[in-house]
């Protein structure tokens, strides 16, 4: 029971923190990406900034993104997972394509300022009824053109100045401040009332046509003729299919602007990978800012859209840091230094009564020793670009020069390095040594001759194998 209860407590901290919430902010005007980690905390979530972020499986990923018109753009946002077999990402290379904002009521201004209707001439020869006619149309068609100007020129302002609506480097409080001012200086009734004359206008020119005076050869229903041409054309760029008039008070489009967020949201889970294709080594999204065709709300291909914009981002996946084998050459720095003992075995007279006895004096072989081993490197996470840092464990040999192998000692190194990142093979370490030395038991003593002891064959019994704290330093080479 006890054995279940502790994999159970085991087990609990890894279910609480196997998934992470991350959120993304991306700010389009600034090109500016910000991390965040989100928590919970007594039931709301608390976000904190951190600088960068790596991924685990299942880890959630929101993406928020600001100052983005919701009248110029469909976003959309691509995921893309990369495994350690793929060179490189497919959302690295992106084409771009731009679209202009065009103005059909700045269109026909133009138009209605080069057919502008001529003024009546007289002529010689024609009857008093028909030359009173056309003074009579020539004055309503010249009504109609100035109207129909005067409509057109407001729809043309209000193109003109609500094109504002659709800027792709400005913040919704610029553009509301913009509108708001441009509302200001108008007076939308003026265009009813215009439009109002304009009807009556027509329908006296209907009247007069209707009453059949001209012949058909007539110069003068080309004038006329243009004015009815200017009129469609007005019906079609300032009329709604009810023939009324297209919107004109731009409230409507503050109130829209106002409701809207700047704002795009997408989520996404984290894939870790594993497994055949192997782990990933990052989650890629590529983020895809597609133009709005101006004037449609609705596009049943948004495939078609032209692209304005993509922003290419990878987010790491986290790795686990794997040792790997090293070898190379240190130099052991045992306390004290190291201590070689010479032993002189003499001989007693059994006759006598002298039993053979042992001479044992020391002296320092130096301070230093070359060693030669292998270690097991631990690559530490850091951001600095040239130096990596490392933790290392491992042994080396010292004494080979001697060809007894009973002088070799092992020594037990643990300690950290750095590796320089341009070399990546080739790393600098020193820390804590641990020297295997012989030294003499307790019941021997030194520099003074004594009985050599029982089952002695070779000096070997006198001493004994004992590790040493020190120091040292070295280079190694990553196999």
């Amino acid at each position: 029971m006890n054995y279940i209860i502790a994999i159970v407590l085991f087990c609990l901290p890894s279910i609480f923190i196997a998934q992470t919430n991350y959120l993304i902010e991306y700010d389009k005007l600034a090109d500016k990406i910000t991390y965040f980690k989100c928590d919970w905390v007594k039931g709301a979530q608390k976000q904190t900034k951190v600088e960068s972020i790596k991924l685990s499986q299942n880890d959630i990923i929101s993406f928020r993104l600001v100052n983005v018109n919701n009248f110029v753009f469909d976003v959309e946002i691509l995921q893309q997972e990369i495994t350690a077999e793929k060179k490189d990402s497919p959302f690295k290379t992106i084409l771009s394509a731009f679209t202009g904002i065009g103005g059909p009521a700045l269109n026909l201004l133009t138009s209605l300022g080069s057919n502008s209707p001529k003024p009546l001439s007289g002529s010689r020869g024609g009857s008093k009824e028909i030359e009173e006619y056309k003074k009579l149309c020539n004055e309503t068609i010249l009504e109609m053109h100035q109207v129909i100007t005067r409509i057109v020129k407001s729809y043309a302002s209000i193109e003109k100045n609500t094109k504002v609506l659709y800027s792709k480097n400005k913040t919704k409080a610029e553009i509301l401040f913009e509108l708001m001012q441009y509302k200001e200086k108008t007076d939308a009734n003026e265009i009813e009332a215009d439009y109002d004359y304009l009807l009556e206008l027509n329908l006296k020119l209907e009247e007069l046509l209707a009453q059949e005076i001209l012949e058909f050869d007539d110069p003068f229903l080309d004038e006329i003729e243009k004015v009815e041409k200017l009129y469609a054309d007005f019906e079609n760029t300032c009329l709604t299919e009810d023939k009324e008039l297209k919107p004109y008070d731009i409230s409507e489009i503050i109130s829209e602007l106002e409701k809207s967020s700047f704002k795009v949201e997408h989520r996404f889970i984290a894939e870790e990978g594993g497994g055949y294709n192997g782990k990933n080594t990052s989650n890629d999204f590529l983020l895809i800012f597609k133009e709005r065709l101006i004037g449609e709300k609705d596009n049943d291909d948004e495939k078609a859209l032209p692209i304005d914009f993509a922003k290419y981002l990878s987010i790491p996946i986290k790795q686990p840091y794997l040792p790997y084998w090293s070898v190379g050459a240190d130099y052991i720095l045992p306390i004290g230094g190291f201590k070689e003992y010479n032993v002189q075995e003499i001989e007693g007279d059994i006759w006598q009564g002298i039993p053979d006895s042992v001479l044992i004096t020391s002296s320092n072989s130096g301070m230093m020793q070359l060693g030669v081993g292998t270690k097991l490197t631990f690559d530490l996470a850091s951001k600095n670009k040239f130096i990596s840092p490392n933790v290392v464990v491992g042994v080396a040999l010292t004494g080979l020069n001697n060809f007894d192998t009973e002088n070799w000692r092992i020594n037990f190194l643990i300690g950290s390095g750095l590796t320089f990142r341009k070399f990546p093979y080739l790393s600098l370490n020193a820390g804590l040594a641990f020297n295997q030395q012989r030294i003499l038991k307790k019941e021997y003593i030194m520099n003074r001759t004594f009985e050599q002891p029982n089952g002695y064959s070779d000096s070997s019994i006198l001493f004994k194998s004992t590790f040493k704290p020190g120091l040292y330093f070295g280079v190694n080479i990553k196999i």
